[in-house]
């Protein structure tokens, strides 16, 4: 994915084009993996910067970058080069870093739960410490989540932990919330990691299953007070538990309930967030609208 200072974002496998980014402004990572290749790329400052160009690539070159974890410096060397003489090159302050390409629930418009989305391995602790060392000292903040289940990874912990120790301010995760050992939920804590979310949509247990397909509500809640008690046994503030509802056609009338079951939980604040009907894309368009709110001030779309 491309982030901007500006936290804009668009999926990087769509073309090339995109890329071609015009901007005085800072250009953001690019973190994503193909077969047995992590795909890194980074743009320093540079109006009209192309990226081909800075990855000293042909002007045809297909949409996908690869290049091997080990080739990052020479990539940041590159962006330290063409910045403009006498400035010190502009490197992002935010990132989104995908550690896990697979969950353990099949979320119907999700294109990791309906297999959508191209799958490829964990990151490697190799691949993620080249990104810190790299990008440690400009990240303000780190989120280490986008369509896969972060919790999933073995290493998870570690690698906040890696990602506080290098200074950056904010690290934050989202999670289903369906698997979290008491020991991992320990780790978390120690970790040093700042917010996580639990996307939980509602506190009706059928509402639950409609969409969050393989999971089970009643686990969820009691991870949530799993960590809320780990939290209170180590004598830390942190991680800030956030509970989270996609408000949806089946439990947009369920905001009072949710709010006040998951704060009993151990949830420190509430958010609300419009659904994606085209998540997966326009083929699966019809099947999204069918999950969006008849409200229509809980739409994303007039």
């Amino acid at each position: 994915r491309v982030v901007d200072a500006r936290g804009w974002e668009t999926p990087f496998d769509m073309t090339l084009a995109l890329c071609q980014l015009q901007t005085g402004g800072r250009i953001g990572i690019v973190v994503h993996s193909s077969s047995e290749r992590e795909l890194i790329s980074v743009a320093g400052r540079r109006d009209g910067l192309h990226l081909p160009t800075l990855l000293g690539l042909p002007g045809g070159s297909p949409s996908r970058v690869c290049l091997d974890a080990g080739h990052l410096s020479t990539v940041v060397a590159t962006a330290n080069e063409i910045a403009t003489p006498g400035e010190q090159p502009e490197l992002p302050t935010r990132a989104m870093v995908e550690i896990v390409r697979r969950c353990n629930l099949r979320c119907p418009l999700c294109p990791v739960g309906n297999g959508e989305a191209t799958p490829y391995p964990d990151m490697g602790s190799d691949t993620f410490r080249h990104i810190v060392d790299a990008f440690g000292p400009s990240l303000q903040s780190l989120t280490l989540h986008n369509y896969g289940e972060p919790l999933l990874h073995p290493q998870v912990a570690a690698f906040v932990r890696d990602a506080k120790t290098s200074g950056i301010r904010r690290v934050d995760l989202s999670t289903n919330g369906n698997h979290l050992p008491q020991q991992l939920a320990r780790d978390l804590v120690t970790s040093g990691l700042d917010v996580i979310r639990f996307s939980v949509d509602t506190a009706d247990p059928d509402a639950y299953r409609r969409y969050r397909r393989g999971g089970d509500l009643g686990r969820v809640l009691a991870h949530i007070r799993r960590l809320a008690q780990a939290r209170a046994d180590l004598g830390s503030d942190t991680p800030h538990i956030e509970a989270q509802a996609l408000l949806m056609r089946h439990n947009e009338s369920h905001a009072a309930r949710f709010e006040r079951t998951l704060r009993e939980a151990g949830a420190d604040s509430v958010r609300y967030k419009t659904f994606n009907a085209f998540m997966s894309g326009e083929a699966l368009g019809d099947l999204g609208k069918e999950y969006l709110p008849e409200n229509a001030r809980y739409r994303r779309y007039a």
